[in-house]
């Protein structure tokens, strides 16, 4: 009860979450395990006590209409931004500004929308997305993207954590398009800072040409979802956007588990995947119609086999 009244008390009074608590919990019970182990007290209070709830986390998905809207934003920001860059060093040139430089400023900016773009095509991960080099991406009939690193928060470049997070996804036509202007424009950027484009080139880079940050990609995510309509998207939401669309039009979930980097399709289903209204109507009518084609079928059966007896008793 000690342990109960105390996860209590701190709900009460710091307004901690269900799972914050629940890790606080757990933690603690761990600790006293280990008390117990060491011969420090005799019986750990936490074993038979309930851990608190976790908190549902609150996921959200765009719609089909919300998704082709950023695809027009992300349109509409790629062409602005390049625009932006091309009047930058137009006047780096008139001012003769053209050797020994440090950074292009713009490749960031650019390399922002694109990483965006590779987002809402794949499901991947921001730091997946954030450590994907150029050796990564096969162009050929189908464009796939290899993923076999992430760029974490601490601007690690490191192994995904799970086997089943190394995987191959391709992109759709439209995306390998953009992905292939877009080497062309970055090589030319970032020649004239003296590199060459290569094959460990990050795909989404900075403006001397480096991994990209992920702070500083999430600042300026925020700054580009609110001027645009999308104030309280996440980026692992565009996770979330392809898990639902893909099951909606009928993706079998193991594709989806490939794609996504699960482990097993549970997670898929009940993580990623959220159910769309317009769906449960076009299941309502599926239902109805198959029932009403049974009743129908029934009635002509019944019809059918009642001729049957007129004609063998007439």
């Amino acid at each position: 009860k000690a342990i109960e009244s105390l996860m209590a008390a701190l709900r009460k009074e710091s307004g901690l979450s269900g799972t914050t608590l629940n890790k606080i919990f757990s933690l603690v019970k761990r600790v006293l395990e280990k008390a117990v182990d060491y011969d420090y007290i005799p019986r750990n209070p936490c074993a038979k006590v309930q851990a608190p709830r976790k908190c549902e986390p609150k996921r959200n998905a765009l719609s089909a209409e919300e998704g082709a809207r950023l695809l027009e934003v992300l349109d509409q920001a790629q062409r602005e931004a390049l625009a932006e860059m091309r009047e930058k060093e137009a006047r780096q040139r008139d001012r003769g500004n053209t050797d020994d430089r440090s950074r292009v400023l713009g490749i960031s900016n650019l390399s922002s929308v694109i990483a965006v773009r590779i987002g809402l095509a794949t499901g991947m991960r921001r730091g997946e997305v954030l450590g994907l080099l150029w050796d990564c991406i096969e162009f050929g009939d189908v464009c796939r993207l290899k993923i076999t690193r992430s760029y974490t928060a601490d601007c690690s470049l490191k192994e995904p954590k799970t086997k089943s997070s190394i995987r191959t996804v391709a992109v759709d036509s439209a995306t390998e398009e953009h992905l292939k202007a877009w080497k062309v424009i970055q090589a030319a950027y970032l020649a004239q800072l003296g590199m060459k484009q290569g094959a460990t080139t990050p795909v989404c880079c900075t403006d001397v040409g480096g991994l990209y940050d992920p702070t500083n990609f999430e600042r300026w995510w925020s700054s580009f979802r609110k001027k645009h309509g999308f104030p309280t998207l996440k980026f692992h939401e565009l996770r979330y956007t392809q898990a639902t669309q893909l099951l909606a039009n009928g993706v079998d979930v193991k594709t989806v588990q490939a794609r996504l980097g699960h482990a097993n399709a549970s997670v898929t289903l009940n993580w990623y995947a959220h159910a769309i209204p317009e769906n449960d109507v076009e299941a309502a009518a599926v239902v109805g119609s198959l029932f009403a084609g049974q009743s129908a079928k029934s009635d002509d059966e019944a019809s059918r086999k009642g001729a049957r007896i007129i004609r063998l008793t007439a």
